[in-house]
């Protein structure tokens, strides 16, 4: 329903996460596909070392983009600072003089 409303870009944040089995690899790629086909760009905050192997080694973070996949850090909502700034950027691109 949310990439049927009208989004442009859909922020995941994965602070939380620990782990991701091969069943959420799997329900993540299907989500990232369905996204591209209804032109909704996908961006993800807070992740793991762990778990950017993860998406890493299974392609999803290939079909997301690298710059669209953001490490969380010791500082609290610095990677979903990060990726409001990229979203911001994908919506209102700085025109080239």
């Amino acid at each position: 329903e949310v990439l049927r409303s009208g989004v442009k870009v859909l922020i995941l944040r994965m602070r939380h996460t620990r782990q991701l089995a091969s069943t959420g690899v799997t329900t993540l790629e299907g989500l990232v596909k369905q996204a591209n086909k209804a032109g909704v760009r996908i961006i993800i905050s807070g992740l793991s070392g762990e778990m950017e192997e993860t998406l890493q080694t299974s392609g999803v973070e290939d079909m997301i983009g690298v710059d669209c996949v953001f490490l969380g850090t010791h500082t609290l909502f610095e990677s979903t600072r990060k990726a409001l700034c990229c979203a911001n950027e994908m919506l209102y691109p700085q025109e080239t003089m």
